[in-house]
């Protein structure tokens, strides 16, 4: 058996437990699919390949299917099981954009336009370790501003971490509020906030790359 069919074998296995895992929604299960041992051609700390195996964004997707992988990822990253050198890179901006609304169908149809118009600069802004534009990023991820982006709490909730730890000398008390809002246990369950949790180590670690 070659060494990359010997990989995706184990990982192939990962998923089936993780799948088995998904119901307690928590850390320490998905921690456990790092030790499980699966096979002794298997070595999770091996180079995975995720665009290949997994087919999805490490911080992106809009499926259950895809945030049941979300979760898992993030979850793997937590444990050691992959390196920051497997992550994919930053999905382009264009990626975020809601594709099930158009913006004459919003409440707000000249905010939806402004913010599409603005996001590609806003993201790049985000990415590059911009202060305001992390800010317009993490809310409109949270809340979709006006239809304009495809909500994604969890990497909503990521970009206030990361805002948070940055060390922005803008930062001010609205920003302390977005935390406690977009994080907190009304918004997003405690698995969410775990995969937020790690998904802002990576992203912080990523930014500015």
């Amino acid at each position: 058996m070659s060494d990359k069919q010997s990989l995706r074998r184990g990982v192939s296995r990962m998923q089936e437990e993780a799948r088995r895992l998904q119901e307690c929604h928590a850390y320490s299960c998905v921690c456990l699919i790092c030790r499980y041992p699966t096979s002794r051609e298997f070595n999770p700390k091996q180079s995975i390949h995720l665009a290949d195996i997994f087919s999805v964004r490490t911080v992106r997707s809009v499926s259950a299917e895809g945030e049941s992988m979300q979760l898992l990822l993030a979850g793997l990253f937590a444990c050691g099981c992959v390196s920051l050198v497997d992550a994919l890179p930053w999905p382009a901006a264009e990626t975020y954009i809601n594709p099930l609304a158009e913006c004459s169908q919003s409440s707000d149809p000249g905010a939806c336009r402004t913010t599409r118009d603005s996001w590609k600069t806003e993201y790049a802004d985000a990415i590059a370790g911009k202060y305001q534009g992390q800010r317009n990023v993490a809310f409109c991820l949270s809340t979709g501003c006006d239809n304009a982006i495809q909500p994604d709490k969890i990497l909503g909730c990521a970009w206030q971490i990361v805002i948070a730890k940055s060390g922005h000398l803008e930062r001010d008390g609205t920003d302390a509020a977005n935390l406690k809002h977009f994080c907190g246990s009304d918004y997003i369950d405690q698995a969410r906030r775990q995969a937020a949790d790690a998904q802002a180590k990576t992203m912080s670690m990523m930014i500015g790359k």
